[in-house]
């Protein structure tokens, strides 16, 4: 039996998400990028009272909140007049559309 939860990656979607991934490792080589990550996924951790356990949640929503806003930037910026697609395609999107 098929698992029918998740929906396949579009393949047309894989050049934006390797360049995503490739901004996203260089952005975090930053030390400043990675110290705001780092107290973000701290914030969160204490909004929740400090309860363990869930700390690779913590990073990755902290690396969303963080970075999401950085690469949008990087990608919106204007290199060629493409048509290619009418919108940005990040993990955090493409996570936001699967069915749960």
């Amino acid at each position: 039996m098929q698992k029918t939860s998740q929906r396949e990656l579009d393949p047309r979607h894989v050049p934006v998400l390797k360049k995503t991934e490739e901004l996203r490792i260089h952005l975090l080589g930053n030390e400043g990028i990675r110290e705001r990550v780092s107290l973000r996924a701290y914030e969160l951790y204490e909004s929740r009272g400090t309860d363990h356990g869930h700390d690779l949640e913590d990073w990755a929503q902290a690396e969303n909140e963080v970075l999401l806003p950085l690469i949008e930037l990087k990608q919106k910026r204007p290199r060629e007049t493409s048509n290619e697609t009418d919108r940005i395609v990040t993990p955090a999107n493409l996570a936001s559309r699967k069915p749960k």
